[in-house]
């Protein structure tokens, strides 16, 4: 594993494990009460230990936001490509995908939320990765254009292999650089937009029991504990930024 890989699996591993750690009950604890015994970050607005629910409440955020990067990333490749071989595909991908651009990811994820009554959590999955594939597919295309256009590939392509072997075996290997920088992005944009959802209380979208909601919920008693906004909010920074040190677009090592 490269060192840049280091820090985010140690984060990972402590978020997915924390949970399973056996701790003592909380009963009796003073809403925001400050830190003290048995309480290291004090407690939040239902007298809770605040360091407790920030170690566990990160797997379903961040498994919901890295299966929305993975599927993003992977269905924007594949129309890239498919972009950069055929251009009647190409101007149909660039026509649908200037379409859903002008709408922010944001504002369609929660009408569709909104809309779909008992959707949940794939409500959220579907909207998410319809509105975020159109502008990596974009991304992916313009780099695929470039490996489109090696001899290998079109030498592969005038042999007769088919289309999807030219993509998976040519072009894909080629674009590593680009498809590990869009997963960084579009895990960042995931947890964005999921953290956005949670927050604003929509009904059976993971409306309990992670970062989000933690910040959400103990906003009103932050001047009288700021680590229960504090440790939640961080653990969310901690995150993006582990992630994009990891998968982000870098110069070249000597």
């Amino acid at each position: 594993m490269k060192r840049r890989l280091i820090p985010l699996a140690a984060w990972v591993v402590l978020v997915c494990l924390a949970p399973l750690v056996p701790r003592g009950p909380a009963e009796g604890a003073m809403p925001f009460a400050d830190r003290g015994a048995g309480h290291p970050l004090g407690t939040d607005a239902l007298g809770r230990d605040v360091l407790a629910g920030a170690l566990e409440g990160g797997p379903l955020l961040l498994a919901v936001a890295a299966a929305i990067a993975l599927i993003v990333t992977a269905l924007s490749a594949l129309l890239g490509a498919l972009a950069a071989l055929h251009r009647r595909a190409g101007r149909a991908i660039d026509a649908a995908a200037d379409a859903f651009i002008l709408v922010p990811p944001v504002i369609g994820v929660l009408l569709v939320v909104l809309a779909w009554p008992g959707g949940g959590l794939p409500a959220l999955l579907a909207a998410t990765v319809v509105f975020g594939v159109p502008y990596c597919a974009k991304v992916m295309r313009s780099a695929a254009a470039a490996v489109a256009a090696t001899g290998y590939v079109e030498s592969a392509r005038a042999s007769g292999e088919s289309t999807a072997r030219v993509i998976a075996v040519e072009m894909l290997p080629n674009l590593a650089p680009t498809l590990a920088t869009q997963l960084g992005l579009r895990f960042t944009e995931g947890l964005y937009v999921v953290s956005a959802v949670a927050f604003l209380r929509l009904p059976g979208v993971l409306d309990e029991g992670n970062w989000a909601v933690m910040v959400r919920d103990n906003a009103s008693g932050m001047l009288l504990n700021p680590w229960a906004v504090a440790a939640p909010a961080a653990c969310l920074l901690v995150t993006v930024i582990l992630v994009q040190t990891a998968l982000g677009a870098r110069r070249e090592e000597p």
